[in-house]
């Protein structure tokens, strides 16, 4: 999936510079991406098109990771204000 943003992402300035490999947290478990990081030597630009297209960020977890939990927070909240431990 990185690898595949970064060619289409990629222009004659801006080329691969690394691809590190990030972990990310889903609802499904965590998982480890390539997350190229593309820079323009030149213009001094860069893009890491996974971070800007799907919110990938190492040791982050997804949107909806934080749905969930805050979900969670929220029920276990109301049930404790009904007494219950």
């Amino acid at each position: 999936m990185g690898q595949r943003l970064a060619r289409e992402q990629s222009s004659k300035s801006l080329k691969v510079d690394r691809k590190p490999k990030v972990k990310f947290t889903t609802l499904f478990g965590e998982i480890s991406v390539h997350s190229p990081y593309l820079y323009d030597r030149n213009n001094k630009q860069s893009k890491r098109p996974l971070k800007t297209m799907f919110g990938v960020q190492g040791n982050r977890s997804s949107d909806a990771v934080h749905r969930a939990m805050d979900y969670i927070e929220r029920r276990f909240r109301n049930l404790s204000s009904l007494g219950f431990k």
